[in-house]
């Protein structure tokens, strides 16, 4: 690990709720809302549903399961299906 992202992670590992700013948690909480809007108004976009539909099952001990749905998929699968829905609400 890089001198850079040891930094980074030693930073956001010590972080406390009370020592963010109240601009920063409602910035957060702004982002975090809209990320999920928009993941739920693309879901049944037609690339993401074709990805679904491809994208094969995970069974392994790192698991994801896609926002309403029962199927599980790999962590690289599901990156990729929020991807394409954040892209197909540009």
């Amino acid at each position: 690990m890089d001198a850079l992202v040891e930094k980074s992670v030693d930073f956001a590992a010590g972080l406390e709720y009370d020592d963010m700013p109240n601009v920063a948690v409602h910035a957060a909480k702004v982002r975090l809302i809209d990320s999920v809007g928009v993941g739920m108004a693309a879901h049944d976009a037609p690339p993401v549903a074709i990805a679904r539909r491809v994208a094969p099952a995970a069974d392994g001990a790192f698991q994801a399961r896609l926002f309403g749905r029962g199927r599980v998929f790999g962590p690289e699968a599901e990156s990729l299906f929020e991807a394409m829905r954040s892209e197909e609400n540009r």
